[in-house]
């Protein structure tokens, strides 16, 4: 008897320890969030991880692998993402580590966050995303941070090469925005259909195949997706809606490196974002919500065909202690474009050595705009207004610019005012600002405070 209690207890003890072997990290007492850790690598567990995150209450801190690689092959099932949509409360803590879509026929992006959900990156790069339509990188509609994270080299055949936020809240942080491009349809047949064929909305339906480590298909007690309450539903996703419309009708999208719709907020904090690409408007940045934007760079972003090389606004955006420079755009505002009816207000900006096609090298604006303690210097217009641009479209409403404590320097127009042109019927006051060495002329128009035509 004692011999079969002792075998039966060797057997126990046995199973426990296979168990812990396969399991990536122990849970935190009972009441507190997990604490998972990750090999190298290891995408199924990955996997893993973040659906027992969106299955507790309290989520989830993923502990990822220092300066390593997770390699995607495929989308999880059939989400149109490498990672199960996040509809918990997620963070993934990495140290120079990099989650990367690693396949030629597929298109996916790496994440997506749901509506009520949270995702917190550290430390994390997301590269190689490839859409149809928003977000080639990340698609969130929930509560968004990156700290001290990049998102690069993706791409979006709709709006956000590297992150659309669609209704929710983006913080960025000590972090990266570069190299993403929203490139339009590339090819018949792509428009108003999302990765998977579907109607543009990524339903996570949990039915795909599971033979491929990135799919995390994890053995048959995982089963169905465990996602919480919004799990086999688009009722928390991210819609696609807007893009399917858009590239329906053959137009590119915008927002290279971060597209904010309507009902989202966007804040950057000591964050870059460069190099990126828009086939039409906002080569860095299309917002249509809210936007703040501190201690920042936006450089070497191009809007290709449309507006706002740097920034496209659309919404309400505050930019200060930030520098916009050497981005350019087909048309009007190679650093920043200011749409109809939209407010922006900067203090302590530099707008230098941007290009626009037609007007406005360094800010064109048909709103609000109040610029403060900026500096204009050395922008170029293919047309008119070489630092500042002020005119207003039919039924656009008023455009009012008031540029206080600041300096237009060194801008040239191939048209009129190298420095300030303002159209007739439009507001454009400079106070103690200093307009000098533009070509042809310093200001054109009606332009009060601008002593020298």
């Amino acid at each position: 008897m004692k011999m079969r209690l002792v075998l039966a207890g060797a057997a126990v003890a046995a199973s426990l320890g296979l168990c812990a072997a396969t399991v990536p990290a122990a849970a935190a007492p009972a009441g507190g969030p997990l604490k998972l850790r990750v090999r190298c690598g290891d995408t199924a567990d990955l996997v893993r991880a973040v659906r027992k995150a969106n299955d507790r209450a309290d989520g989830a801190t993923i502990t990822l692998a220092a300066r390593c690689a997770y390699r995607f092959t495929g989308p999880y099932r059939d989400s149109g993402a490498a990672l199960p949509p996040v509809t918990g409360k997620v963070t993934l803590a990495g140290d120079h580590s990099t989650l990367i879509r690693s396949v030629e026929d597929e298109r996916f992006r790496l994440l997506d966050v749901r509506r009520r959900a949270q995702l917190v990156l550290q430390g994390v790069t997301v590269t190689g995303g490839d859409v149809r339509g928003d977000g080639g990188g990340i698609r969130t509609a929930g509560t968004l941070r990156l700290e001290h994270s990049t998102v690069a080299g993706n791409r979006a055949g709709g709006n956000g090469g590297g992150i659309a936020n669609l209704g929710g809240s983006v913080a960025l942080s000590d972090s990266a925005v570069r190299t993403n491009t929203a490139s339009g349809p590339r090819e018949r047949g792509d428009q108003g259909r999302d990765e998977h064929g579907g109607d543009g909305r990524d339903e996570d339906r949990g039915d795909g195949p599971g033979e491929d480590e990135g799919r995390g298909e994890d053995g048959p007690e995982d089963g169905a997706d465990q996602g919480g309450p919004d799990a086999g539903a688009d009722d928390g996703g991210a819609d696609d809606g807007e893009a399917a419309r858009a590239l329906a009708g053959g137009g590119p999208a915008g927002g290279g490196g971060v597209y904010n719709d309507p009902a989202g907020t966007v804040t950057l904090f000591r964050t870059t974002v460069a190099g990126n690409t828009a086939e039409r408007d906002g080569g860095g940045i299309l917002n249509r919500g809210s936007l703040l934007v501190r201690n920042s760079r936006l450089e070497h972003n191009e809007a290709r065909t449309g507006h706002g090389g740097g920034l496209d606004n659309h919404g309400t955006a505050s930019v200060n202690g930030t520098v916009l420079s050497e981005n350019w755009a087909g048309h009007d505002g190679g650093g920043a474009r200011n749409a109809g009816r939209s407010v922006l207000e900067t203090g302590g900006s530099d707008f230098l050595r941007n290009r626009a096609g037609r007007d406005g090298g360094g800010v064109s604006n048909a709103g609000r705009a109040t610029l403060e303690q900026a500096k204009v210097l050395a922008n170029q217009a293919g047309r008119d207004g070489g630092g500042l641009s002020n005119r207003v479209s039919p039924g656009d409403g008023v455009a009012e610019l008031r540029v206080k404590h600041s300096e237009v320097r060194d801008n040239r127009a191939a048209g009129r005012g190298g420095g300030v042109d303002n159209r007739f019927g439009t507001t454009a006051e400079l106070t103690r600002t200093r307009v000098s060495g533009n070509l042809p002329t310093n200001c054109a128009g009606p332009v009060a405070g601008c002593s020298a035509h």
